[in-house]
């Protein structure tokens, strides 16, 4: 059926609203659209939640109202949920119409998810329990409030501590000309095919903030969308898909997320192509088909200007059609396909996309394009540019499984990939030719040697749509006994299905695979690496990727799940929060293969345990306001790891210039409330609490974070201790205005620095630097600060302390002495033999240095200091010879090596430090002064007729560490060679020399001190 457009009054006054505000612009831009504002927060329930206290009614243990005043509605994340059997969270609106009862793990057992989402500005959240025991309970990270919008400009709002609003990004709008589209509702009489064509298309909340469009796909609730809407399982399982939220009639005005349908939380992702711009997904529950219908897609080439239209949910509004138009492209009043050659908006070389005149906008993407001739999908929309832009289905169809686009051709699969060998088979047909049949049988086979027939039962009738249920065990093929047995090892299964009309008039067999994994996942390696007051981390490894779940309790005989792993690996760390300070906690590890196999490790029945630390006595944060102004310019603040509950040591100095010089760094461009993804090359890391990090993000108002982003410009401890942060000068700062942010990587450490950066609305910037060393110090640096307020500082992500209260004072560490050396020996090895050593020490007497009296002097040089010792540049610049070359420096803890090359034969060697520091930057001051003199076995600066005696005692005799000295050659032997070498070098001295000194000068004894 063909359709004509229809006027209404009211279509006028809408064109003029988005008159000069929505011509498409040049650029190609996929049309997500954000509906909200992301906030931090901590909310937690009670950690443990109390039991039941008795009774058999069930009862409220904690409840919680989120408002947030004028939001259109609240997403809820929760970054921890575990609750015991039996116990609920009920999530709701104030007044119950909008309820969901979240238990167990959560949304999908995920353990991390959002929830779905309260249309209003407020959410109610009860804790309620039924059993005796309680369990873990739970805490919310961030939350989503939506924000007003209409489909026009938002109004700039104003910036600062007022009631500042964060600006949101807008939908990139793609109306070509006026606005045609109409409310669905304006087509349910008129057009009732067209309306009914609707139905299936649902509005997408993904991750509580971004909104697009879905459609359903088959009567098995598959639903399409664009990859750039839904890309991974995570997006998937945090996606809302609403049904049927529709303006009430064709007058009524529309608004983002306004309007309720019916709203399906979660889903399966199956598959998805970035370059062909679609995703797959199954959503979760069943129902949502059955209510509401689905679409059919065609394999067909769409044609040149036949007529389309496209529901959709523009901008998260209520449903809207697009079949109407008014462009000069599109003849008839109404949409037309334009183009069959448009450039694509992703994908390769050879690939092209459908052009239309169809208005969309940012939201629309995943909206069908249906042909009006057959009301089949022609194409997935994805893009923007007048004309807009959709994958033609005849590229998706092909890769989609089971036939799905061709449903009289029997699209048949197994709902799951891979089974484990005690598991329910379901198997699903689809197949348009039979309905109203009523059954239907196909055949599946092992490769083991089982084989049965299954009767697929039709639901509901004269849908073509079938199901059933086989039992899969492991065992020894028994063929025709209704049930499939398994071999343990290479079992896989195959169904057929004879097909009688394939959709071309012939016969077909449809085959279907799925693999069978009967052996359950190794664990391996349970550590517990990380030990907080309040938290804990539990690490353990599987042999094959896996989810993963960690349970714990105050017994080992009462374990509840606490973190959970959607994500499948092999290397396993869950991060338990919320726990008490100095308490035993008893934990067990339980993982889950894509074959649903578990294996579940408690340390043979005694369960693994750990006991959390005593709280910190030093958070090292100070946060500045008016009564508190901040005092850090010209200062610097060195963290350096160490092992007490506090994690880290601090030393405070006062500065003249940045420690790393930000010249030739890498400029990150920052809008406003941004942050950027910094990775760090060569497989490097840093550390925070203990984590260890390949990659961070950049705020632009003055932080570092490790795990996700961060845009909060209002400085609070709460903000500040939601996330792993490392704060410079967390304040409302703008980088987009001037200054300049940039992030250098050199040999040792990371530093980000913020040059001149200005407050919102301010002129005068803030210079600071945060430098992540790659053995664990962090180090903060402030010059000149404008702001008088801000926080700076470390935080583990943990929450704000229970015993935060006035914070650390930044600027008044102490700090320790420079390392000091303890031991200084010059080494050489003798022959093949082993290696022996000169102590370096000061000596009394005429000769008061030691003195290496080997061939060709030193060698190698090792000093042992009085604490950890690090190198400033990590080149051979960092120890001064005043004679000689330095090869190589090595440092290990407080043990520094040092080879040297071209060493003199004879004369005063000065040893200084000048790039060797203490862990808190602070520079060696001691020097070394050794004396070199060939053939001086007895050390008393002189070659004399005394070292050819102690030679000639030893002669043939085997080298060790009380006679290596008379081995002048070092060759492993003392022998005619060593006595003719002294011999010959009689009457050398090195009596009454100056020490050579890197201070400047020389002095006349030994600069080592102790």
């Amino acid at each position: 059926m063909l359709y004509v457009p229809v006027l209404r009054s009211h279509r006028a006054l809408r064109g003029l609203w988005f008159v000069g505000l929505t011509w498409a612009g040049a650029a190609v831009c996929l049309g997500q659209m954000q509906a909200g504002v992301h906030w931090p927060v901590e909310i937690e329930s009670p950690r443990p939640y109390p039991g039941h206290p008795g009774g058999t009614e069930p009862v409220s243990a904690w409840s919680y109202e989120l408002h947030d005043p004028g939001a259109t509605y609240i997403a809820i994340h929760f970054r921890d949920f575990a609750l015991a059997p039996g116990d609920y969270l009920a999530l709701s609106d104030p007044g119950g119409g909008q309820y969901y009862q979240l238990a167990g793990r959560g949304k999908l057992d995920a353990g991390t998810f959002w929830a779905p989402h309260i249309k209003g500005d407020t959410a109610v959240l009860e804790l309620v329990v039924t059993g005796s025991s309680g369990g873990p309970g739970f805490d919310i990270d961030e939350y989503v409030a939506g924000f007003v919008d209409l489909g026009g400009p938002r109004a700039e709002a104003d910036k600062g501590k007022d009631g500042r609003l964060p600006s949101a990004p807008r939908g990139t709008e793609a109306i070509c000309g006026l606005d045609d589209k109409q409310n669905a509702a304006c087509y349910r009489d008129l057009y009732p095919e067209l309306y009914e064509h609707g139905r299936p298309v649902a509005r997408l909340l993904i991750q509580g903030s971004t909104l697009c469009t879905g459609w359903l796909a088959s009567p098995f609730d598959h639903l399409i969308t664009n990859q750039h809407c839904i890309a991974t399982s995570a997006t998937a399982l945090n996606t809302d898909f609403e049904f049927m939220a529709e303006a009430p009639d064709c007058e009524t005005p529309s608004c983002q997320l306004c309007h309720p349908g019916q709203v399906f939380s979660g889903g399966v992702l199956i598959q998805s192509d970035a370059g062909k711009d679609y995703s797959l997904v199954r959503i979760a529950g069943n129902g949502a088909a059955a209510s509401y219908g689905y679409l059919r897609m065609t394999e067909r080439e769409p044609v040149l200007d036949e007529q389309i239209y496209i529901p959709q949910h523009p901008a998260g509004r209520a449903k809207e059609i697009a079949m109407e138009s008014t462009n000069l492209e599109d003849s008839g009043g109404v949409c037309r396909v334009f183009s069959l050659d448009e450039p694509p908006c992703t994908g390769g070389s050879g690939e092209y996309d459908v052009g239309y005149y169809a208005d969309t906008e940012g939201g629309s993407s995943g909206s069908p394009v249906i042909a009006a001739a057959d009301h089949q999908v022609v194409a997935l929309h994805h893009c923007a540019d007048c004309p807009n832009r959709g994958v033609a289905m005849s590229r998706i169809c092909p890769e989609l499984p089971g036939n799905l686009c061709r449903p009289s051709a029997g699209a048949f699969w197994m709902v799951k990939p891979i089974y484990a060998c005690d598991d329910v088979v379901t198997i699903a047909l689809w197949d348009e030719d039979l309905g109203g049949e009523g059954t239907v049988e196909v055949e599946v086979t092992t490769l083991g040697g089982d084989a049965e027939v299954v009767v697929l039962a039709e639901s509901p009738i004269g849908s073509g749509a079938f199901t059933a249920d086989l039992l899969l065990w492991a065992g020894s093929p028994v063929q025709g006994n209704g049930l499939l047995e398994a071999q343990v090892d290479d079992e896989a299964l195959t169904l057929w299905y004879d097909d009688a009309d394939n959709g071309t008039g012939k016969p077909a067999w449809v085959i279907e695979q799925a693999a069978v994994d009967c052996r359950a996942p190794v664990i391996s390696d349970v550590t517990v690496p990380i030990l907080h007051a309040v938290a804990a981390t539990i690490a353990f490894e599987t042999d094959e990727p896996t989810t993963s779940d960690v349970l714990i309790g105050f017994e080992c005989e009462s374990l509840v799940a606490a973190s959970s792993q959607a994500a499948p690996g092999t290397v396993h760390r869950h991060l338990l929060r919320g726990l008490q300070p100095e308490t035993t906690y008893f934990f067990a590890v339980r993982a889950d293969d894509a074959a649903d196999n578990s294996s579940y490790d408690d340390n043979q029945g005694q369960c693994y345990s750990f006991t959390t630390t005593t709280l910190p006595s030093d958070y090292f944060t100070e946060r500045f306001d008016d009564g508190h102004v901040n005092d850090l310019s010209y200062h610097s603040v060195m963290c350096v790891p160490e092992p007490s509950v506090n994690w880290y040591g601090a030393c405070s100095r006062e500065i003249t210039s940045l420690p790393t010089d930000p010249e030739g760094g890498i400029e990150i461009s920052l809008a406003d409330d941004g942050y950027a993804l910094v990775t760090l090359d060569a497989g490097r890391t840093v550390r925070l609490y203990g984590e260890s990090y390949p990659s961070f993000y950049v705020g632009s108002n003055g932080y570092v974070t490790f795990g996700a982003g961060d845009w909060a410009y209002l400085e609070s401890p709460s903000l500040h201790f939601s996330l792993p942060h490392i704060s410079g000068l967390f304040d409302d700062l703008n980088p987009n205005s001037r200054g300049e942010v940039s992030w250098k990587q050199m040999e040792d450490r990371v530093a980000v620095t913020w040059w001149k950066v200005p407050k919102y609305a301010q002129i005068d910037g803030n210079t600071f630097q945060i430098e992540m060393f790659f053995d664990g110090r962090i180090r903060l640096s402030w010059l000149e600060l404008a702001s008088p307020d801000g926080l700076a500082g470390l935080s583990a992500g943990l929450g704000v302390p229970v015993n935060f209260a006035a914070g650390s004072d930044l600027t008044a560490y102490d700090c320790p002495a420079p390392p000091s050396i303890e031991q200084a020996r010059s080494l050489k090895r003798h022959g093949a033999g082993a290696e022996y050593g000169v102590e370096i020490q000061t000596r009394e007497g005429i000769c008061d240095v030691a003195v290496e009296g080997r061939a060709q002097g030193l060698a190698r040089l090792t000093v042992l200091f009085d604490q950890a010792v690090v190198q400033a540049t990590g080149t051979a610049e960092d120890v001064w010879l005043s004679a000689g070359t330095v090869s190589s420096v090595d440092v290990q803890d407080s043990s520094l090596t040092v080879a040297i090359a071209d060493c003199p034969a004879a004369g005063r060697l000065g040893v200084a430090f000048p790039g060797i520091t203490g862990v808190f930057d602070h520079v060696v001051e001691d020097e070394l002064c050794i004396g070199v003199l060939t053939g001086d076995t007895n050390q008393d600066c002189n070659v004399n007729v005394f070292d050819l005696m102690s030679v000639r005692m030893q002669l043939n005799q085997q080298v060790d560490a009380a006679n290596f000295a008379q081995d002048v050659s070092a060759d492993g032997q003392i022998n005619i060679f060593d006595l003719v070498m002294v011999r010959n070098l009689l009457g050398g001295s090195i009596l009454g020399l100056p020490c050579p000194s890197a201070i400047g000068g020389s002095a006349g004894v030994p600069t080592q001190g102790h």
